[in-house]
């Protein structure tokens, strides 16, 4: 049974929903009285079904999370825990956690995990490191169009506002390879390795940053794994390094694999591993986290860490809590069990939605609990929106290039009868969006 929290509590854990303004909401923002695991009450009084959530942070309605972490709050007087210069046993197991997760996963002996805010922060120092380890050789940034492609590479080569103040870091010159556009599944290695042979110079190095799997720019994009290998191998070659940015399927997000999909790497060949990985998102379950994980080796070659640049929520107790919850449930088989079956309820219900409004609907995108559904326009999706929150009670985010993608943030320990909810709400909510 569903438990709600009390009015201000639930304020306080989910004033993100306050945000949930714009044209789909004809400019009021949503006030929240109450918050349940999967559902969120506003002052309204109307009780609506969370597939917004926090744009795929929010992943458990576990209410263990809330309380595990309200015992934190509590035990340092209801104030947010930061610890950039301390420790704490909740950070401490995080950290060895995803230390040997990332040793399980990628192999290659220990992992060093740094803790920040965001997952664009992670990748920020997770480039420092491949600065620290390539130095003035390191000349190409490549990755996927995807999730923090544009802002963190607009950033590198300055035109951001963060490079016209001074606090980007990284420096040297550094090429923004954008070479997939919106190609879905094409082996881009071969275009990659002219690029490298072409760009590199006497004595340049290729850093390859590469989005995981199912990423893109909100819309859930597959992209071709082959490739992907290929070009690490393209890249170890030139005695570069390969960053995998997990930011959104981490912890099985996709129903196939715990730190990203089946398929990204090669358990048998290390050079299609990555030396550096970043992740955020649903891993601190709507609580401030994210992490840069770096080999042992990076740091012996970048002699040590660049300079810790901790943000303003790095290192955050309450994430980190949140964190240690969904870790122990991931570890239960049944967990992911529930998200391949979930995950599969999903897809036939959303194919079936597909075949009753095909003038609507365009066609599905993702895996497993990470999926969107492509609608024939952004206006469409803009009305979707302001439906479901004003009349048929479900919240979903946009996506997209063409932002005509509704996001579906559900979370992970989802029941059959929330995702058969879920879909009754998104068939009611297009009936009406004509």
């Amino acid at each position: 049974m569903e438990r709600p929290v009390t009015p201000e509590a639930a304020e306080a854990l989910y004033e993100s929903a306050r945000q949930l303004s714009g044209p789909y909401n004809q400019g009021r923002p949503l006030s929240v009285k109450e918050r349940e695991p999967f559902h969120l009450v506003g002052k309204d009084g109307m009780r609506r079904l969370d597939w917004h959530g926090r744009i795929l942070a929010d992943s458990l309605g576990d209410p263990e999370v809330r309380d595990r972490v309200e015992k934190v709050l509590d035990d340092n007087g209801g104030q947010e825990v930061y610890s950039p210069d301390e420790t704490h046993e909740e950070l401490d197991l995080a950290q060895a956690r995803l230390s040997e997760m990332l040793h399980e996963t990628f192999g290659g002996g220990p992992w060093a995990v740094d803790f920040l805010s965001s997952g664009t922060r992670a990748n920020e120092n997770g480039l420092k490191h491949g600065r620290a380890a390539l130095g003035g050789q390191m000349r190409i940034a490549a990755l996927r169009e995807g999730y923090h492609g544009a802002g963190l590479m607009s950033a590198i080569i300055g035109h951001s506002a963060w490079q016209s103040q001074g606090t980007m870091p990284l420096g040297g010159p550094l090429t923004f390879l954008d070479f997939v556009k919106n190609d879905r599944g094409r082996d881009y290695s071969p275009d990659f390795e002219r690029f490298v042979d072409c760009g590199l110079g006497a004595d340049g190095m290729p850093y390859l940053l590469e989005e995981a799997g199912v990423q893109g720019v909100a819309g859930f994009r597959e992209l071709d794994r082959i490739g992907a290998r290929r070009m690490a191998i393209i890249t170890h070659g030139k005695g570069g390094l390969v960053h995998h940015d997990i930011v959104q399927v981490a912890l099985d997000r996709t129903g196939e694999g715990m730190l990203e999909p089946a398929g990204m790497v090669d358990p048998s060949d290390p050079d299609t591993m990555p030396d550096i990985v970043t992740g955020a998102k649903g891993l601190g379950v709507g609580y401030p986290f994210a992490f840069t994980g770096v080999r042992q080796s990076v740091l012996d070659r970048g002699k040590g860490h660049p300079g810790k640049d901790y943000d303003t929520y790095a290192r955050n107790v309450t994430g980190a809590t949140a964190f240690n919850v969904l870790y122990d449930r991931s570890r239960d088989p049944r967990f992911h069990d529930n998200i391949v079956e979930r995950g599969e309820q999903l897809r036939r219900g959303l194919d079936t939605i597909q075949a009753r409004f095909p003038d609507r609907v365009v066609g599905t995108t993702g895996r497993g609990l990470m999926t969107g559904l492509e609608l024939d326009s952004a206006a469409r999706v803009l009305r979707f929106r302001e439906l479901g929150i004003t009349k048929t009670g479900i919240i979903c985010c946009a996506g997209g290039i063409r932002g005509n993608v509704l996001r579906l943030g559900v979370k992970l320990d989802s029941s059959p009868t929330i995702i058969d909810e879920g879909l009754q709400k998104i068939e009611d909510t297009l009936q009406r969006a004509a």
